[in-house]
């Protein structure tokens, strides 16, 4: 009898938790399908702020274990403020938390989580799915799959083919990570090729530190072409793009790197290319205005009276001081490497900021080597291209190049080694040496 009791206690005890947990499971869900209802329309306004969309809940059909919404997405013209907007509508499938279950790659996983947002949109121009990951501490985690996005901004379009993203966001932290995928790329202008991209990468890996965000960011194309002219495309393949941003007091440090397998043109043939270059100690403060000021200018293509409002911000930037150095900059051609090198050092300006000031208080060098034939090349090319404006007509751009080059050689303005030729530039405050002679330089 003793037995048979002990037997009913654990019985009971363990239909009473399997009820509570039915119940907790029961409800919870439900209870979450209320929150989703109240809280989504401003879910939806923090995401319009951050992306700069607008994303209108046009509907929401709550579930005990999963709801429904249809939101129109409105996508300003950033270019052109009288060109109408894109509009297009997507629908979302909302698993309720806290339990869900997901599917991926035949593996199923249970996440605890506010809710988990599957969206479609069926729009011909905007073809995507995505999921979203809705956390308990607000970070998310998404995953994008475009086959096609079209967008029209008045006379320019850009088509994206075959685009997977996937993004993670945590707002305790302020950190973001992202990843895009594009097989394919086009942007083009008044029904004319601008530009060809195939088989894209971009990676973030960034952390909001007022009022910049910084990190690493990086991009590589398989190959690229530019039309300068229907007839004259430039392409360059195997092209990467790496940029490190810093902070540290009132000042910020970029730091870029890019390389590139060779860029190619009509008469250009450069393999490969690699370049190293850093902003440091600039003014944090100063940077932001510069950057709001490009920011709130509406036209890609910028007129006179558009670029003069960079003139003030630009200078103030320039006046707080900061230091750029070029670590190298290289490139192959059939006849040789060229090969680049400097610094620049613009001290704080401590009365008002005018750019001829800055100038003259300076300090700089920079050292530059090429093979002496590239160097005859490239200004046959230019006495070529302005032979009518040549005084001997009698002598070909060749002979006019060797000229030249001899002149500089004469005068110390380039120096000879072996079959290369080299240059040296200092420049302090308001004094110019070439080759550690004096030349013209500007005064104050």
């Amino acid at each position: 009898m003793i037995r048979s009791g002990k037997m009913r206690k654990l019985i009971n005890s363990i239909i009473g938790v399997a009820l509570i947990v039915v119940i907790v499971l029961l409800v919870l869900p439900l209870g979450m399908s209320f929150w989703l209802k109240n809280n989504y329309p401003s879910i939806l306004t923090r995401l319009s702020q951050a992306h700069n969309v607008s994303l209108k809940l046009i509907n929401f059909d709550r579930g005990w274990f999963a709801s429904k919404a249809v939101i129109q997405v409105i996508i300003p013209n950033s270019e052109d403020k009288t060109t109408q907007p894109i509009k297009f509508t997507i629908n979302q499938h909302i698993f309720n938390g806290p339990f869900i279950f997901s599917k991926n790659n035949h593996k199923v996983k249970l996440h605890c989580a506010k809710a988990l947002v599957y969206t479609t949109s069926n729009d011909p121009n905007f073809t995507f799915h995505s999921s979203t990951l809705l956390r308990f501490n607000n970070s998310s985690k998404s995953s994008l799959y475009a086959s096609n996005v079209n967008v029209a901004n008045g006379q320019e379009q850009i088509v994206l083919k075959d685009t997977n993203l996937e993004i993670l966001y945590n707002p305790l932290t302020q950190r973001l990570v992202s990843n895009a995928v594009i097989k394919s790329a086009l942007i083009s202008e008044q029904q004319k090729t601008i530009l060809i991209m195939d088989n894209i990468t971009w990676r973030n890996d960034l952390h909001h530190a007022t009022p910049l965000w910084e990190g690493k960011r990086s991009l590589s194309l398989n190959k690229f072409t530019y039309y300068l002219t229907p007839e004259q495309p430039i392409e360059v393949k195997n092209f990467i793009l790496e940029n490190q941003q810093n902070a540290a007091n009132d000042t910020t440090t970029f730091t870029f790197s890019s390389h590139a397998d060779s860029i190619k043109d009509t008469s250009l043939n450069l393999a490969p290319l690699d370049i190293k270059f850093s902003l440091t100690q600039m003014n944090t403060a100063a940077l932001v205005n510069l950057i709001n000021t490009a920011l709130n200018e509406n036209h890609l293509k910028l007129n006179p009276q558009q670029l003069h409002q960079f003139h003030t911000p630009a200078i103030n930037l320039l006046a707080q001081g900061l230091e750029v150095s070029l670590a190298h900059l290289t490139f192959g051609t059939e006849e040789g490497q060229v090969s680049v090198q400097g610094q620049l050092h613009l001290p704080a300006q401590n009365q008002s900021p005018d750019l001829s000031q800055i100038m003259v208080n300076a300090k700089g060098n920079l050292q530059a080597k090429m093979p002496m034939a590239w160097l005859k090349k490239e200004l046959s090319r230019i006495y070529e291209d302005k032979k009518v404006e040549l005084d001997d007509q009698a002598l070909t751009p060749e002979q006019i190049a060797d000229q030249q080059i001899q002149y500089w050689i004469n005068n110390k303005k380039l120096i000879p080694q072996n079959q290369d030729v080299e240059l040296t530039i200092n420049y302090d405050k308001g004094k110019l040496l070439v080759n550690n002679l004096p030349s013209h330089a500007p005064q104050q």
